[in-house]
C-alpha cells in the first residue's frame, strides 16, 4: 500500500513536470550538498532559502511596552540667575560692553567629569574689545559652539560666508586651550547653515536649509577629532520638510529634551517657539521620526531681533537647554556713554520623547530552554520577561504566538546599564547591571526559574582586587555601551568585555570555575563606532563572534572567533589574545543598524537576525539557517506496476482558464483552490528579508504578478493601464483566461482577475463619492484638486497603497455599503478608507509633505508603485486585501456604480452633521472643499 502510494506520487510529479508546472528553483542558499549541521558558517543571502524568514514575531501590544510620550514643555523663571555685565567681567577690571557685544553658552571645561547628556555650560561673553584677555568678534565669520568630536567639550566654530567650516578643537583644561582645525565642508551659504547632532552620536552634524525650506543634513562620521567622512543622512533627499513658516531665520536646531538629538524649532520675532522632536526613524537610512510638540515657549511679547539674536539656549541646570533672553541697555549701545548687558533665564523643566519603544528590546534565555526569551526593559529599569514558548526540542518557528504573560522585576538601574547573559553557568541568562559607570562595578540578578515561575537572586559582584572592571563608560546613543557580556571561549559563563569608543576591546575571561582573569586586549580597533558592535554566536559553535551593523542599512559584518592564542603569539596577532577571522559581510539588513538584533530564536543554537521598528517595537525575523544537503544513494525502490486512472488531457483546465468559464469565478472557487494563500506566499517571497521585488520596468504588484513566473519574466499575462487610473474603468483587453499557457498558471490568472475586480470596485466607489459630492453641492463649487497631509505623526499621510483610494471620508462605510457586502462591511471599509489604514506602501517616506497635487498626478504615480524591499507587512498588503476571496465574486464590481453605490445614500452621508466631528478627529479628509462649497459653511 505504501509503495503504491509512493509510486502514485512519483507519477503525479512527472505529470506536473510535463505540464511545465515545476520550474528550476532559484539559487538562493549558496550551500553545497553535504553541509547539513547545526554548526555552519553563514552565507550572505542564505536567509532567502528559508520561507519562514520575514515572519512578524512581536506585535508589542502589551501595555508594559511603552515610551515616555510626546514632549511636554514646562519652564520656570529663575530670578536667582538674573544678571548683568558692564564694567566687571570675571572679577577683573575691563572696558565697557559695546553695541556689538554678544554672548553664548557652551561647555568648555568639565571639571567634575560629567557624562554626555549632563553638560553644564559656561557663559561666553564677547565685548568686542581687542585688549588682552578679551574675546574679539570678527564680523567676517559667524561664531558657533558645539562638540564636533564627541569628547564632551564644545569646540570653537566659525562659518564663512560661503558656508565653509573652520573649527578649533577644545583640548580641555581650565582655562581651555585651542588648536587650529580647518576644513571646507559642503560649501553652502552661511545663512543657510545649521549645526546640530541629528543622529545623537555626540558629534555635531552639518545641515543646510534648501530654497524650499527643507532641512538637508550630512552626518559627521568617524571617531577622531576630524570628520572621517560626511554621510548624506537623507540619501539625496531632505530629512525634515518645510513647515512654511515664512522666515528661515527663525529655524534653529536645539536639543530641547536633552536626549542628544537636536530638534527642529522655529522661533518668531517675539520669541515664540514651535518644536518638532527628533527621534530615531523606522526602516533603513538615517531619516528621523519627527514628533510634533507644538508651541513650547510662548515668547516675550516684544521684538527679539530679526535674527532672533537676543534669545540664547544654555544648559544651565541640566542637559536640557534653558531659554535665555538678553538685552543691551544704556546709551552707549546707541551712541551714548554706557552699555550694559542684562539677561533673564527660564529653566527648562520639560520631559518626554526621550525614549522609544524599540529602545527596550532585549533578548536572553532566562529559562534554560535553549532559545531566547523576549525581554523588554523600561527606561527606569523595569525588566519584563516574556517567556518563549518554543524550546530546542519543540519549536514551531513562530507560526503562532510564542510569548507568555510577562513577569516583571524592578532593578532600579537605568535601562542602558542592564544586560542579559549567563553569569553563573547554569544555562539560564541572568540580569547583569553596571552600577558604577567609572569602575564598571556589577550587580547580578541570578535567574532561578523553576516550575514556570521566575525568581531572581540579587548579589553584588565585588570588583577585582585593586582594579576596576571597565572605565570606558558609555556614549550618547542608547546602545553605545562599553560593557558587553558574552561567552567568548565556550566555557558556559559570560566573559566581561570592555570596549573603548574606537572599538578596541579588552576582556576578563571567565572559565568554568567562574574566576575572571584579565586578558588585556582581545580586539584591536577597526575605526568603527562602538554603538553598532555586538557579540553573538553566528555559527553555532558555542563561542560568541563579533559583529558590526551598518548604521544606515543594517548590513552586518562578522568576525568569527577562531581561538585563544598563546602569549608568545600575541605580538603577531596585533596585540590581541584572541584570533578572529577577517570580517565578512554576512547579513543583508532590513532596517537601520540600531534596530537590528541577533538573538537565538531558532532551535539550532545560532543567532538569527531580527529587525524592529523603533517607534512601535514590532519585530520580524530572518532565520540563520543551515539547509540540509546531500542525496541518498541510488537504489531500486521495488515499486509495483503502476496503473494510473483515466485522466483527461487537462483535468484542471476548466476551473479558470478557457472560454466560457466566467460564471464559475466565485469566492468558493477561489477558496477551493487556495488562490489567496498562493498570492500571499508569492508576495511574501518577494518581500522576504533577504530577497527583493523584480526591478525591471514592470512596476506595481499586479504588473509584477502578471509578467513574472516568480523571478522569470515570462510576460504570460497583461495588466492593462485602465486598471491603474482611478478615473478609468478596469478592463482586461486581453482576456486572462485566453492567454497562452494560462492552464499552467491558473492561480496567477485568477489572482489578477480579483485584483482587477478590486480596482474596478474602487473606481466605481470613487465615481459614486464624486457624484454624491456634486449632488450635495448647492453652488458651483467642487472638490479642490489639491491633496493635503493629515498630520505630522500620521503615517497614513503616505500616498495610497496601490489602487486604494485615499479620498476616504469615514472610518466605516456601513451606511452606504451595498447589501451584498453585509458580511464584509468592515473589511471593505478597511481597504477603502484611510482611517482604517489602507494607505501604507505608496512611498518609503512617512513625513508630512503632500505627495500628489491632483488626481491626474495620483493616477500617474499609482502606476509606478512597487512595495519596498524587505518589508513583508507592506509588501503583502494587497495580497491580504483580497486573500479572503471577496473580490473573486464578480457580482461585487461588475454592475454599474448606481447599483453598487446608491447615490442618494452617499449624498446623505456627505451632508450629515457627522462631517465636522469626523474632520476634527482627523479621520476624514484627504482633499479640501472649495471655499464656497456648502460643506465648508
Amino acid at each position: 500500500m505504501e509503495a503504491s502510494a509512493a509510486l502514485s506520487l512519483f507519477k503525479a510529479i512527472g505529470v506536473a513536470n510535463d505540464r511545465g508546472w515545476i520550474k528550476e528553483p532559484k539559487q538562493s542558499s549558496l550551500f553545497k550538498d553535504g553541509e547539513s549541521s547545526r554548526t555552519c558558517r553563514k552565507k550572505f543571502g542564505s536567509g532567502t532559502s528559508d520561507p519562514r524568514s520575514g515572519r512578524q514575531i512581536l506585535f508589542a501590544s502589551d501595555p508594559a511596552i511603552r515610551d515616555d510620550g510626546t514632549y511636554r514643555h514646562k519652564s520656570q523663571l529663575r530670578d536667582d540667575r538674573k544678571g548683568s555685565f558692564t564694567n566687571k567681567i570675571g572679577g577683573g577690571p575691563d572696558k565697557d560692553m559695546t553695541k556689538t557685544s554678544d554672548m553664548w553658552f557652551a561647555q568648555l571645561v568639565n571639571l567634575k567629569g560629567s557624562p554626555k547628556g549632563d553638560e553644564r555650560d559656561e557663559l561666553i561673553l564677547a565685548p568686542s574689545d581687542k585688549s588682552d584677555r578679551r574675546f574679539t568678534v570678527y564680523v567676517i565669520s559667524d561664531i558657533r559652539w558645539g562638540d564636533v568630536n564627541g569628547d564632551g567639550l564644545d569646540d570653537f566654530i566659525c562659518i564663512q560666508t560661503n558656508g565653509e567650516l573652520y573649527v578649533s578643537i577644545n583640548k580641555g583644561g581650565s582655562p581651555p586651550t585651542f588648536q587650529n582645525y580647518k576644513g571646507q565642508e559642503m560649501g553652502l551659504g552661511r545663512d543657510r547653515v545649521r549645526l546640530g547632532d541629528m543622529d545623537g552620536d555626540g558629534r555635531l552634524d552639518y545641515c543646510v536649509i534648501s530654497n524650499a525650506g527643507n532641512i538637508h543634513c550630512w552626518r559627521n562620521g568617524g571617531i577622531g577629532d576630524k570628520a572621517a567622512y560626511w554621510q548624506d543622512m537623507g540619501q539625496g533627499s531632505h530629512i525634515f520638510a518645510s513647515q512654511n513658516a515664512g522666515d528661515m531665520r527663525g529655524v534653529q536646531l536645539v536639543d530641547m529634551n536633552g536626549d542628544g538629538r537636536y530638534d527642529w524649532t522655529w522661533m518668531s520675532k517675539e520669541g515664540q517657539v514651535k518644536t518638532f522632536i527628533n527621534q530615531r526613524g523606522d526602516g533603513k537610512g538615517m531619516k528621523p521620526f519627527w514628533r510634533e510638540a507644538g508651541i513650547t515657549h510662548p515668547g516675550r511679547g516684544f521684538n527679539i531681533g530679526e535674527d532672533r539674536e537676543f534669545i540664547k539656549w544654555g544648559r544651565i541646570f541640566s542637559g536640557r537647554p534653558s531659554y535665555v533672553n538678553w538685552q543691551r541697555e544704556g546709551l552707549l549701545c546707541n551712541g551714548g556713554i554706557t552699555c550694559r548687558i542684562t539677561y533673564q533665564v527660564w529653566e527648562n523643566q520639560g520631559e518626554g520623547s526621550t525614549s522609544q519603544k524599540g529602545d527596550g528590546i532585549f533578548w536572553g534565555d532566562t529559562t534554560g530552554s535553549g532559545v531566547d526569551d523576549y525581554v523588554w526593559i523600561s527606561m527606569h529599569g523595569e525588566v519584563n520577561v516574556f517567556v518563549n514558548k518554543n524550546t530546542r526540542s519543540k519549536h514551531d518557528f513562530y507560526q503562532t504566538n510564542a510569548w507568555g504573560t510577562p513577569s516583571m522585576i524592578n532593578t532600579g538601574l537605568p535601562r542602558r546599564a542592564l544586560h542579559l547573559a549567563d553569569w553563573d553557568g547554569d544555562g539560564k541568562h541572568d540580569i547583569i547591571g553596571v552600577t558604577d559607570l567609572k569602575t564598571g562595578a556589577l550587580k547580578v540578578w541570578y535567574s532561578r526559574y523553576n516550575n514556570g515561575k521566575h525568581n531572581w537572586d540579587a548579589q553584588i559582584i565585588p570588583n577585582p582586587p585593586g582594579r576596576a572592571w571597565c572605565t570606558q563608560g558609555f556614549g550618547r546613543l542608547p546602545f553605545d555601551n562599553a560593557h558587553h557580556f558574552a561567552d567568548l571561549t565556550g566555557s558556559g559563563r559570560a566573559d566581561y568585555i570592555c570596549m573603548a569608543p574606537s572599538g578596541q576591546a579588552w576582556a576578563w575571561i571567565r572559565g568554568k570555575d567562574g574566576v575572571a582573569k584579565p586578558s588585556r586586549q582581545i580586539k584591536y580597533t577597526e575605526d568603527l563606532d562602538r554603538a553598532n558592535f555586538q557579540f553573538a554566536d553566528i555559527n553555532g559553535d558555542g563561542k560568541a563572534d563579533l559583529i558590526h551593523k551598518d548604521k544606515f542599512s543594517g548590513d552586518t559584518q562578522v568576525w568569527y572567533f577562531d581561538r585563544v592564542v598563546s602569549e608568545a603569539e600575541r605580538p603577531g596577532n596585533s596585540g590581541s589574545i584572541i584570533k578572529w577571522d577577517r570580517p565578512e559581510r554576512l547579513f543583508r539588513g532590513s532596517v537601520r543598524g540600531p534596530d537590528t538584533h541577533y538573538p537565538r530564536l531558532n532551535n539550532q543554537g545560532r543567532a538569527d537576525m531580527v529587525y524592529a521598528k523603533a517607534t512601535n517595537a514590532q519585530v520580524h525575523i530572518s532565520f540563520n539557517v543551515c539547509p540540509a544537503g546531500g542525496d541518498d544513494d541510488e537504489r531500486d525502490a521495488d515499486f509495483p506496476t503502476y496503473r494510473p486512472p483515466e485522466l483527461s488531457p487537462d483535468p484542471e483546465g476548466d476551473w479558470f482558464c478557457g472560454k466560457g468559464n466566467g460564471a464559475k469565478w466565485t469566492t468558493s472557487l477561489w477558496r477551493e483552490h487556495g488562490v489567496g494563500t498562493w498570492l500571499r506566499q508569492r508576495t511574501d517571497l518577494y518581500s522576504a528579508a533577504e530577497n527583493s521585488w523584480p526591478n525591471d520596468d514592470a512596476k506595481g504588484v499586479p504588473r509584477i504578478i502578471a509578467e513574472y513566473g516568480v523571478f522569470n519574466r515570462d510576460r504570460t499575462f497583461n495588466w492593462h493601464t485602465s486598471c491603474r487610473a482611478i478615473s478609468d474603468s478596469c478592463d482586461f483587453v486581453n482576456p486572462l483566461e485566453e492567454a497562452d499557457d494560462c492552464s499552467k498558471h491558473q492561480e496567477r490568472a485568477f489572482a489578477l482577475w480579483a485584483m482587477g475586480n478590486f480596482a474596478l470596485f474602487q473606481q466605481k466607489w470613487y465615481k459614486a463619492v464624486k457624484d454624491g459630492v456634486d449632488s450635495a453641492s448647492k453652488s458651483s463649487g467642487a472638490i479642490a484638486d489639491t491633496f493635503l497631509p493629515l498630520s505630522a505623526e500620521d503615517a497614513l499621510a503616505n500616498p495610497a497603497a496601490w489602487l486604494t483610494i485615499v479620498a476616504g471620508m469615514f472610518t466605516t462605510i456601513g451606511g452606504i455599503a451595498p447589501g451584498m457586502l453585509v458580511n464584509g462591511v468592515n473589511f471593505v471599509a478597511g481597504v477603502l478608507t484611510i482611517g482604517a489604514g489602507a494607505a501604507s506602501f505608496g512611498a518609503d517616506s512617512t513625513e508630512p509633505s503632500p505627495q500628489f497635487k491632483s488626481f491626474a498626478s495620483l493616477d500617474k504615480a499609482l502606476g509606478d508603485m512597487t512595495p519596498p524591499n524587505n518589508d513583508r507587512a507592506r509588501g503583502s498588503e494587497l495580497a491580504r486585501a483580497i486573500e479572503s476571496g471577496i473580490w473573486a465574486n464578480q457580482d461585487i464590481a461588475q454592475a454599474d456604480s448606481e447599483t453598487i453605490w446608491d447615490s442618494g445614500r452617499v449624498q446623505s452621508m456627505i451632508e450629515a452633521a457627522m462631517i465636522s466631528e469626523m474632520w476634527n478627529t482627523g479621520e476624514v479628509a484627504i482633499f479640501k472643499w472649495s471655499k464656497d462649497h456648502d460643506l465648508t459653511k
